[in-house]
């Protein structure tokens, strides 16, 4: 009897040793330890680093710097993704949403606040991205391409509207007076804003008279 119970601890060592986990959650242990994938290490967060995960054994000091700042690199800087100016109140635009048997197609018709109202036909500076007219041309099918005209963003390339990042009332369509090289640099525009009230199949935002006032923002 001895020789067996002596077998027995030996084979149960063993396993633990093999299958700790399993013995944790067998025995009492938490289930945390499980819910993480170890290779895994950490799972970065947009919210900041405060908010990331790290495995059991792990923190942010076995990452270097990388993830001091999860959104430097593959996501753009919090500086870029906050806009001012006059996009604070234009991102505030509302849409009814609707059939119209005219175009036989889904309408995003604007709500033009009065806040918003206050912006029409006046000058206006805007600080924001060119979007490259090939994705804007993809996203827009009957999009024009004069060689001058071109949308202008709130938001960066990867997190614009034509990308699925961000509604309609974050882009505008820019005609300068003279053409603007494009850049993937944030830059400064002015111009005379001009509400679409007519064809809801295109912006709602025009920006009439558009010259540059700064570029590489």
């Amino acid at each position: 009897m001895i020789k067996k119970i002596g077998f027995f601890a030996i084979l149960l060592a063993i396993m633990v040793c093999l299958q700790p986990n399993l013995f944790k959650s067998i025995f009492g242990g938490t289930t945390s330890d499980l819910s993480i994938d170890e290779k895994n290490l950490a799972a970065p967060t947009r919210g900041g680093a405060e908010n990331t995960q790290y495995a059991a054994g792990y923190s942010a000091e076995d990452f270097g710097e990388a993830f001091s700042s999860p959104m430097d690199g593959k996501f753009v800087v919090e500086k870029e993704m906050k806009p001012i100016g006059p996009w604070e109140d234009l991102l505030n635009l509302k849409f009814s949403i609707r059939f119209d048997e005219t175009v036989d197609d889904v309408i995003f018709e604007p709500k033009f606040s009065k806040k918003i109202r206050s912006y029409e036909n006046k000058i206006i500076e805007v600080e924001g991205f060119i979007i490259p007219h090939d994705v804007a041309a993809d996203a827009m099918a009957d999009l024009e391409d004069d060689g001058q005209k071109f949308m202008f963003s709130a938001f960066p390339l990867a997190s614009c509207f034509f990308c699925g990042g961000a509604g309609a009332e974050s882009v505008m369509e820019a005609f300068p007076k003279n053409p603007i090289e494009y850049t993937e640099r944030k830059i400064k525009i002015r111009g005379r804003l001009v509400f679409n009230e007519e064809d809801f199949l295109k912006l709602p935002y025009l920006l009439k008279d558009v010259v540059l006032v700064e570029d590489n923002l």
